[in-house]
């Protein structure tokens, strides 16, 4: 065979790969939690700040969006979706290198007969 005859397979391959290992990256979305427990815009506001001192990022945006901060708001979900973009940003990454490791795979099946 020749190797350009192989390059559709080997592409369909990566791509069946990749397309498997993608759900996992998408899983890592983090999910909103319910509303914010406060009855009152301003406790709502107490809150979020206790919330966003103890790491609590989305609880206290979900507290910040009711009582009526946007700004704080949207640096909570920020802060919150910082760790999950580096885990998600990891996994892809070790997605890739997987794929070569399984198109080099390929390349060495075919060029060994």
């Amino acid at each position: 065979m020749k190797p350009t005859s192989l390059r559709p397979l080997i592409a369909a391959v990566l791509v069946a790969a990749l397309a498997v290992n993608a759900r996992f990256a998408l899983a890592d979305v983090p999910q909103a939690p319910a509303g914010c427990p406060a009855a009152a815009p301003e406790q709502a506001r107490a809150l979020a700040e206790l919330l966003f001192n103890q790491g609590e990022y989305q609880k206290a945006a979900r507290c910040y969006e009711a009582g009526g901060d946007y700004v704080h708001a949207n640096r909570a979900f920020l802060e919150a979706v910082g760790p999950e973009s580096t885990v998600t940003a990891q996994r892809v990454s070790n997605q890739a290198d997987n794929a070569k490791a399984l198109l080099h795979q390929v390349r060495r099946a075919f060029t060994a007969h």
